[in-house]
């Protein structure tokens, strides 16, 4: 009954317009005083799991995101990505999800990729014919890859929260990214022939290494620091510190980065970082709560009373975090997801690691759902178009990544092979 309470609270609140950290927070503070439980628990919980090292890489990826854009990493990517694939029919669409792909190597946040990747895409596939709503759609869908391939600010909250290696959640999204990546570009090159969109003439091969020149160091640097945390040469917290100082170098070799911009970029950090780690910090709280009631123990009794199959439970779990994540920022989906399903990951013959990319992909997926999905309206605001047409046009898109999910759901090597390659399992 209480927990019936608290997430009918939480429901209501968010209907109601509040925003998802008192939503969270509120209601766990009622549950907390209507069973008279000490209030120390919210200080001992949410300190307890803010003061973890590893958790000191999400401001750091932040703001390294914030320097890479405004040291022009963008611009220089996509020019790279233009001249070598823009010759494809609807190249510059593929050029907005390969620059995603790349992007992605160092921000670790579909917020940074949209705002970033998606302000200079849209407006370039505009310029050159394509429709605007389309345009956003691609940014947004392709933004999805960002807290997948590693670095990921989701997979280092989430795996503090589980008390799993990061750096093993690093290695085991590379696939499932990937995979993303190229099932958004078959996606592409379908609606690009049907739609006939335009092409650019095949760059020549002096331009190709002119642009590869001139974006060498913004490529270099997302192998610097996937390799480094990857082989051990530094943890997650280390690799975020090397991308901030990687991007302050990057800044003044091309002379785009003032120190105005490095404390505007500092400003904007400290206030997503608050953001994430306050709405994170309630989380865990709530998280805490689940696993007081035993949730996990009762939910695997009630699926082993049911006869419920493995597949169909992990498509039913998807399908529900799809929805909330339509709803509600990812990062609250995942916080509250994480504690509920990584217990019973082993009954479900799944590895934990298996469980929490999947987990990622499926909360990151909801952000780009129709109706509200958030990164629908992030890509409203930067392309002035509503926030409907732009989801009618994410739907081939969000079927494709559906597609991908349920790989990683089902086959556990598309999550598993390269950490059990690396480790030795």
């Amino acid at each position: 009954m209480s927990v019936a309470l608290l997430v009918s609270g939480f429901l209501l609140m968010l209907i109601l317009g509040f925003p998802i950290i008192f939503s969270i927070g509120i209601a766990c503070l009622f549950y907390l005083l209507i069973n008279d439980v000490s209030l120390a628990v919210v200080s001992q919980v949410m300190v307890n799991y803010l003061t973890d090292f590893v958790l000191l890489a999400v401001p750091l990826f932040i703001f390294a995101a914030q320097l890479m854009n405004a040291s022009g990493m963008t611009g220089r990517l996509l020019k790279f990505a233009r001249n070598l694939i823009g010759h494809i029919r609807g190249g510059l669409a593929h050029v907005n999800v390969l620059t995603s792909m790349i992007f992605a190597g160092v921000s670790g946040s579909a917020v940074a990729d949209t705002s970033s990747v998606g302000t200079v895409m849209i407006k370039a596939m505009k310029d050159e014919g394509y429709e605007t709503d389309y345009a956003a759609a691609v940014s947004a869908s392709s933004s999805v890859v960002g807290p997948i391939i590693p670095p990921s600010i989701p997979m280092v909250v989430a795996g503090a929260m589980a008390g799993l290696s990061v750096t093993q959640l690093f290695i085991g999204g590379i696939v499932p990214g990937i995979l993303l990546g190229l099932a958004m570009m078959v996606v592409v090159a379908i609606i690009a022939k049907k739609r006939d969109h335009p092409k650019f003439e095949r760059a020549s091969y002096k331009t190709i290494m002119q642009s590869f020149t001139n974006s060498i160091l913004d490529l270099v640097l997302p192998a610097i620091v996937i390799g480094g945390i990857v082989f051990g040469l530094f943890t997650p917290t280390e690799g975020a510190a090397v991308a901030v100082l990687a991007a302050m170098v990057l800044g003044v070799i091309h002379k785009d980065l003032t120190l105005r911009k490095v404390r505007e970029c500092a400003y904007q950090s400290i206030i997503v970082s608050a953001e994430v780690l306050l709405i994170a910090a309630v989380a865990i709280l709530f998280g805490w709560i689940l696993m007081y009631e035993q949730i996990p123990q009762n939910l695997i009794q009630y699926v082993t009373d049911m006869e419920m199959s493995k597949y169909l439970f992990l498509i039913i779990i998807n399908l529900i975090l799809l929805a909330l994540g339509a709803f509600i920022a990812g990062m609250a989906t995942l916080l509250i997801a994480v504690p509920i399903l990584v217990p019973i990951a082993p009954f479900l013959n799944m590895d934990p690691y298996q469980m929490v990319v999947m987990i990622v992909l499926a909360t990151m997926l909801g952000t780009i759902t129709p109706p509200i999905g958030p990164a629908l309206f992030i890509i409203s605001s930067v392309s002035k178009r509503s926030v409907g047409a732009i989801a009618i046009q994410t739907i081939p898109f969000l079927v494709a990544c559906v597609v991908v999910l349920l790989l990683v759901a089902f086959i556990p090597a598309v999550s598993l092979f390269l950490p059990d390659l690396i480790y030795g399992k």
